[in-house]
């Protein structure tokens, strides 16, 4: 590192004298040279790993950014840049070196500003020219993920303009490998999907496809997304449509990017870029080779308490409408416990049936224990108990929290879910479904979450989740009940199975859930042709408590997902 003479001298790379630069104690002093040919200019930003300069290359005669990064930070982003390689629409690496102790890296410069600074005088752009503004850059996230980064960071200020108008993709110092550690870094309000939260073991493709809905949403509409928990609380999200025109079908496909549960989005950026009708769409093998099976493995798990917040458009045009739901009430057949469970062994389905309709009658008059009013006595008392029990508390700038708690102390607290948000079945009785459909599991695994929400609200200020799932394993095969813990009502029940059993298990577990609503043979074999075709998951709301996913892996196996809203 050389400081040079700067009298009477200005920058070529921006044109700046000595005394006219904006400069901050720890940078590198203006018209420094690094490496014997980059002069250093203008701070171009500061951000959690180092700071970024504009430069002159006094060997090829333009202009580069520097990116200098703290002595203390390792070159993980250099590593990232390697693994990418050249990928078009994801900036260029042009070197990087080492000198001081400091680890620098040597990119092109992108002239044209940020999106960010583009917005601020814009406002807003036509939802098809921001469509097209971001292919390139979607295409670029695209090759990331085929070689197993997720970048985790993109947003308006990591989109810059080059001189020709197109934009790139920048800064990889947030982003994780697949199976990798993820740096960390703040978190962008708006573009940050929930995994990025609270799950960062589930980051995968779909984790940037949420961030480019957002980015776009906010191109068309000139608003930020909410923040993901705060959409987890209560989601105010509106349709674009709702503040300006947006094409027939655009609106539907970004939407389904910025679904809060991950299943409920697209599988690969591949995905989505059909979706939009791109004819140069990305393939994705390479994307269901590296990450299909944690696809399969996050759609099999309870997406803790998203399916109770998602309320989002139908994505099936021959959705199922069912508008009242009439359950028949049966008398229960008398019989002993014992000859019970001896009929059962030879008439599991009739007994099945039976005990399905004792679960339905219940559930009619099952009843719940909440606190309903803020500073009462019963809220004061339960808010000491958290204070007391919670092994982790989370606090959001809104004024909510979050209680988490263990598995003893959640049976020591008085008040449940809401049985409404359940389905009419018991675990037991569920466990039985499973037994009867799939036969003698050869292992059980149990896990427990427990959280309690307590909002800025008034009235009903407390909600519990009391979460368990167990899980019945039968080989390649397995089947997941999730449960409210407190009361034994189901809320999800999730397959792994063959395709061949798709048409047999299906209707059966339809029954069990939610007999009210059903799928005809001809549904069926149109949900099968439709995944056979696109090798895409499928999404449903059969009614207005009731979803249904599929998804269909290269090896022909299936994940069936039934779950209360």
């Amino acid at each position: 590192m050389q400081e040079m003479n700067t009298e009477e001298r200005k920058c070529p790379a921006c044109g700046k004298g000595p005394w006219q630069y904006h400069w901050k104690p720890g940078w590198i002093s203006p018209y420094t040279r690094l490496h014997d040919r980059y002069l250093i200019g203008v701070s171009l930003g500061e951000g959690a790993f180092g700071v970024t300069y504009l430069a002159w290359d006094e060997k090829t005669g333009e202009r580069v950014a520097i990116k200098a990064y703290k002595k203390e930070t390792p070159g993980r982003e250099v590593e990232l840049f390697e693994t990418a390689g050249e990928i078009p629409g994801l900036v260029k690496k042009k070197e990087f070196f080492r000198e001081d102790e400091r680890i620098y890296l040597v990119l092109e410069y992108l002239e044209g500003g940020n999106l960010k600074e583009h917005l601020k005088k814009h406002r807003t752009i036509p939802a098809s020219e921001a469509k097209d503004l971001l292919l390139p850059v979607m295409k670029a996230a695209a090759g990331l993920h085929s070689k197993g980064i997720v970048h985790c960071d993109i947003s308006p200020d990591n989109l810059l303009f080059a001189a020709d108008g197109k934009l790139s993709l920048i800064d990889l110092g947030a982003a994780a490998r697949k199976g990798g550690v993820r740096t960390e870094k703040e978190l962008k309000p708006g573009y940050a999907p929930m995994e990025l939260y609270q799950e960062k073991e589930k980051i995968g493709p779909w984790t940037d496809i949420y961030a480019f809905c957002a980015v776009w949403y906010e191109m068309v509409t000139g608003r930020k997304a909410p923040a993901a928990p705060d959409r987890m609380k209560k989601d105010t999200l509106k349709p674009p449509s709702e503040y300006v025109h947006v094409p027939a079908g655009m609106e539907e496909v970004f939407l389904r990017g910025l679904s809060l549960e991950i299943q409920r989005r697209y599988f690969s950026m591949g995905n989505l870029l059909a979706a939009l009708g791109d004819p140069e769409r990305e393939k994705d093998e390479e994307d269901r080779r590296i990450w299909g099976e944690l696809w399969i493995q996050i759609t099999t798990e309870v997406e803790r308490g998203s399916a109770r917040e998602e309320k989002r458009s139908r994505v099936w045009r021959w959705v199922k409408r069912v508008s009242v739901i009439l359950l028949v009430l049966l008398g229960a057949a008398g019989a002993g416990a014992g000859g019970l469970w001896i009929y059962g062994r030879t008439h599991p389905e009739q007994v099945l049936a039976y005990r399905l309709k004792q679960d339905r009658a219940e559930m009619l008059t099952s009843e719940w224990k909440t606190v309903e009013m803020k500073g009462s006595k019963e809220y004061e008392e339960a808010i000491a108990y958290l204070e007391e029990h919670a092994y982790e508390v989370s606090e959001y700038e809104n004024g909510t929290k979050d209680y988490n708690l263990l598995q003893p102390a959640m049976e020591d607290w008085e008040y449940s879910e809401d049985p409404g948000e359940c389905f009419a079945v018991k675990k037991d009785t569920a466990a039985m479904a499973v037994e009867t459909y799939l036969g003698e599991y050869e292992e059980k695994e149990s896990s427990f979450y427990g959280a309690v929400y307590v909002s800025t609200l008034p009235s009903y200020p407390i909600s519990t989740t009391a979460q368990q799932t167990d899980t019945y394993r039968y080989g390649d095969r397995s089947a997941e009940i999730c449960f409210d813990e407190k009361t034994g009502w189901v809320n999800e029940i999730s397959l792994r199975i063959e395709k061949g059993e798709i048409e047999k298990l299906l209707p059966k577990f339809l029954y069990v859930l939610a007999p009210e609503t059903a799928l005809s043979d001809e549904e069926i074999q149109e949900l099968l042709a439709y995944l056979k075709k696109e090798e895409d998951s499928v999404y449903i709301e059969l009614n207005a408590n009731c979803y249904l996913s599929l998804y269909l892996s290269e090896e022909n196996v299936v994940l069936m997902d039934i779950r209360s809203r």
